[in-house]
């Protein structure tokens, strides 16, 4: 069973070729991963926002600034728990950005028995970002056609 020069040469040419090809696909699929990875682990701290927003929002005696805080630090321990590596200037901005978003949704009337979106009990059944903008947007547009 010996092969020729020829034969050696053919095989190895088809190795190389199948080498050749499959790596860069080796390597695309490897970064594609590490992406998916990072967007489920962002998704899975974002279904927490909401839940933890709310919670802190029953703090009365709090500041703003502790609020945030406790949002923040329960966050890094949920994804510390969850080996999750999160960017800690992201989840500001992410904090930030749910506030001011419930702040511009939730003006609040002058009377004592105003309630906000953060009250309201079928905000608190929200379990993830998605969810909330959809409510958040379902109660403005109410909000804007009672005022017409």
């Amino acid at each position: 069973m010996f092969y020729t020069v020829r034969e050696i040469l053919v095989i190895v040419g088809a190795i190389v070729g199948i080498i050749s090809t499959a790596v860069p696909l080796i390597i695309k699929l490897i970064k594609k991963s590490r992406q998916w990875t990072k967007e489920r682990d962002w998704n899975k701290i974002m279904e927490m926002l909401p839940r933890l927003i709310v919670e802190a929002e029953h703090f009365t005696n709090y500041t703003g600034q502790e609020k945030k805080e406790f949002v923040k630090s329960r966050l890094a321990i949920f994804a510390i728990n969850n080996r999750i590596a999160f960017n800690e200037t992201g989840l500001e901005a992410a904090i930030d950005d749910a506030v001011k978003l419930t702040r511009e949704v939730n003006v609040r009337e002058k009377d004592e028995h105003s309630t906000t979106i953060m009250q309201n009990p079928d905000f608190k059944s929200i379990t993830n970002m998605n969810q909330c903008s959809r409510f958040i947007f379902t109660k403005t547009n109410n909000k804007s056609t009672e005022e017409n």
